[in-house]
């Protein structure tokens, strides 16, 4: 885009985001899809957008980004829309996966902030009450896996009420039915949140290490070895949920790695604010931040693809060889002069099958070989004749 967009410079309103994922899908038309993949407690419109070389030409490998979980985490949107933005400017990347990103995954609780409380968290489930404090849920604990179990609270009036269930909230099972439609082509999860300074992987409900943490580790190193690469300096470290932040169980990051199998799933901590309890940062640092997560989301993926690729050759290569000590076993097998198999895939040996099995005598006067003995029905029944391959 010729113009730097608004969100360069100031954080945009629910309205103006809607308004930019409208533009880029009339400026873009061949690498821009925009779904709507479900509606708010509220009504309002809760947008996914995917980028790729071609529309009509998807990708087997395919990242997903999420932002504004939590209403009060404004840089979480900026940031969302200056990696699509661009993505779209530079579309380098999409020759390795296509890209899926949510820039307002709570549209109630965002417009809320803007409204009357800058920092509301929640959802604005009314939780069959009039008290506003007892209002809303917190998206990130009402996801399945541990839900309910550590760092959250059946309270309603508590910042982090998981919900009567999981996946009670329409917001997030627009995110649970995302990564189940997907689930196949999803191979890196990336939720962004404010603030920490921090790449966080799974578990979040419990400290043990997981099966891939080496992987994710790995992965992680990747992100901050590119941001040092693009910006001179990296503020990210990383770690599990549980370990380097704080025990929370029902977060989207358990939820992909463990209930849809997304090894390399994500929670991004961005920079902290000076005001507002920390979620408030100058308008100033948008585009710095913004620029810092994107080197990091382009190397995470471009660790992934190589994974996964890796991956691939290494199954290439085991097939061929068993292909290969398939075919030698098949050339010995064919030097042998005796056939010891039953099936009947080969006529030459059918008659010195049935020789020997029924031990018969050709006559001199009648060369046939049915033996005189032998019925005529059993004689057409071909189960009574030993086959070879």
């Amino acid at each position: 885009m010729q113009q730097e967009p608004l969100f360069y410079t100031k954080f945009p309103t629910y309205k103006e985001i809607v308004c930019y994922v409208k533009l880029i899908k009339l400026l873009y038309p061949k690498n821009v899809a925009v779904f709507q993949i479900g509606k708010s407690c509220q009504g309002r419109k809760i947008l996914m957008v995917r980028l790729s070389e071609n529309v009509d030409c998807l990708k087997n490998h395919a990242v997903l980004i999420d932002a504004g979980i939590h209403a009060r985490e404004w840089l979480t949107h900026t940031t969302c829309l200056y990696i699509l933005n661009n993505i779209l400017e530079d579309p380098s990347v999409l020759s390795l996966m296509d890209f899926y990103f949510i820039p307002c995954l709570n549209p109630d609780g965002y417009v809320e902030t803007h409204k009357c409380n800058r920092l509301w968290r929640k959802n604005l489930n009314r939780n069959n009450s009039k008290k506003k404090a007892r209002m809303g849920v917190d998206l990130n604990r009402n996801f399945p896996v541990a839900f309910g179990t550590t760092g959250c609270s059946n309270d309603p009036k508590s910042l982090m009420y998981h919900g009567k269930y999981p996946l009670s909230e329409p917001e997030s099972k627009s995110l649970a039915e995302v990564m189940r439609k997907f689930e196949k082509c999803l191979k890196l999860y990336i939720s962004l949140h404010a603030y920490g300074n921090v790449i966080l992987y799974p578990w979040g409900f419990k400290k043990a290490a997981i099966k891939h943490s080496r992987e994710l580790q790995c992965c992680a190193a990747a992100a901050c070895e590119a941001v040092l690469r693009k910006c001179g300096e990296c503020r990210f470290t990383y770690g599990s949920i549980a370990r380097k932040m704080y025990v929370s169980s029902g977060n989207t990051a358990d939820f992909s790695y463990g209930m849809h199998n997304i090894t390399f799933s994500y929670i991004i901590e961005l920079q902290k604010g000076s005001r507002h309890q920390g979620f408030g940062i100058r308008k100033q640092m948008i585009k710095r931040v913004g620029e810092e997560v994107l080197a990091a989301v382009i190397g995470m993926v471009e660790y992934v693809f190589n994974f996964y690729n890796e991956k691939r050759q290494k199954r290439i290569k085991c097939a061929r060889k068993c292909t290969s000590r398939k075919s030698g076993k098949l050339k010995r097998r064919s030097k042998r002069t005796k056939c010891s198999s039953s099936e009947e895939d080969c006529e030459d040996c059918k008659d010195e099958h049935l020789n020997r099995k029924r031990k018969i005598r050709f006559s001199e006067s009648d060369e046939s070989i049915i033996p005189p003995k032998m019925a005529k029905k059993d004689c057409d029944n071909k189960d009574n004749f030993m086959h070879c391959c």
